[in-house]
């Protein structure tokens, strides 16, 4: 039996080495099953962040027992794998594998396994706003009946995408 204390040793690293996630992936479940303090302590050690070890301890646990080249799935990284690794079972195992490994973004990728048409061609625009610029943003948003998550505002690029057009309708650009 594999102690919490060799783990973390294990872990640490790990975590230091690009390529190696699915190895590092099943550590963090096994010491999180084990020791829930060790881990906690390890992941700030490390210096992972918790929401990538959470990612990688779901993603353990999800490809357990499902038969796929490790090497291939390294290639992808650790965020494809993730994605993928949410919808997989040994029927489609294969099939995700391939499309992830294929030039698509991750996030076309989730779009795809959602089963809705990947976007294709978009591009990310990070936003800062000041308080009172975001207080706009908010009231704009309502407005829109733009559905308000725990993660955000859903279809706040609908929203924002409609505007743009209406202003350019109107504009003399």
């Amino acid at each position: 039996m594999i102690t919490p204390s060799k783990l973390v040793n294990e872990i640490l690293s790990l975590a230091r080495v690009d390529g190696e996630f699915l190895l590092l992936a099943k550590r963090l479940q096994m010491l999180h099953e084990l020791n829930r303090d060790a881990f906690h302590k390890m992941v700030k050690k490390a210096k992972l962040g918790s929401r990538k070890a959470y990612y990688l301890v779901e993603m353990a646990k999800q490809l357990r027992g499902i038969s796929l080249p490790r090497k291939r799935l390294e290639a992808i990284g650790w965020t494809k794998a993730h994605i993928i690794a949410k919808r997989i079972n040994a029927s489609n195992a294969l099939s995700l594998l391939e499309r992830a490994e294929k030039k698509i973004s991750a996030h076309d990728l989730a779009i795809w396994i959602k089963s809705r048409k990947p976007s294709g061609g978009s591009r990310c625009v990070l936003l800062y706003f000041n308080q009172k610029q975001y207080q706009t943003f908010e009231k704009v948003m309502e407005k829109h009946s733009a559905p308000r998550g725990s993660r955000g505002w859903g279809g706040k690029e609908e929203v924002l995408a409609e505007l743009m057009r209406a202003d350019l309708k109107n504009s003399q650009y």
